[in-house]
């Protein structure tokens, strides 16, 4: 009896151990995230930042979850469904529009940046067993262009004579 048991758990142990290896060996990834490399708009505008993912075959999606972030992969959320979450600089400017793309209202200079989409996916994997993937795309810069407005302060222009001005800091 003790041989038998002992049997069938070694078999169970080795299926579950080379299913497990050989699912690591798939071609096609389950989730997989696309982004334009760049895309340029002018100040004062409103853009937007497309992104689609794909999931793969037989895969049985539980929830998807997608996010924007800014400057790096790891960096502030541009858009996070969680208002709280948004960076202070542009809560209240962003938003989806489909279920993916990244909307910015009232693009601003400091809006030049790079924006990664990333997707997250929750799958039935068995038997009261879910799994995640996060996956992110290759992140999109965004070029702005437009009239910059810069504040001088404490700066006077003097009058030096016909069409020449002299800018001194500080001047009375």
């Amino acid at each position: 009896m003790f041989l038998e048991v002992n049997w069938i758990f070694t078999f169970s142990f080795v299926l579950i151990f080379f299913s497990n290896v050989y699912s690591g060996f798939t071609d096609t990834p389950k989730l997989t995230v696309s982004q334009p490399q760049h895309i340029s708009t002018n100040m004062g505008l409103s853009t937007t930042i497309n992104c689609s993912f794909t999931i793969s075959d037989g895969t049985d999606p539980l929830w998807t979850g997608v996010y924007w972030r800014v400057g790096n992969p790891t960096g502030d959320y541009a858009y996070h469904p969680s208002r709280d979450m948004i960076h202070p600089t542009y809560r209240g400017r962003t938003d989806l529009t489909g279920q993916t793309d990244l909307h910015i209202k009232n693009v601003q200079g400091t809006d030049y940046n790079t924006y990664y989409c990333m997707v997250i996916l929750r799958e039935c994997v068995g038997l009261n067993k879910v799994d995640t993937d996060i996956v992110q795309g290759r992140g999109t810069s965004l070029s702005v262009t437009g009239n910059l407005t810069y504040t001088v302060c404490h700066t006077m222009l003097h009058h030096k004579s016909k069409n020449q001005y002299n800018l001194s800091p500080g001047a009375s």
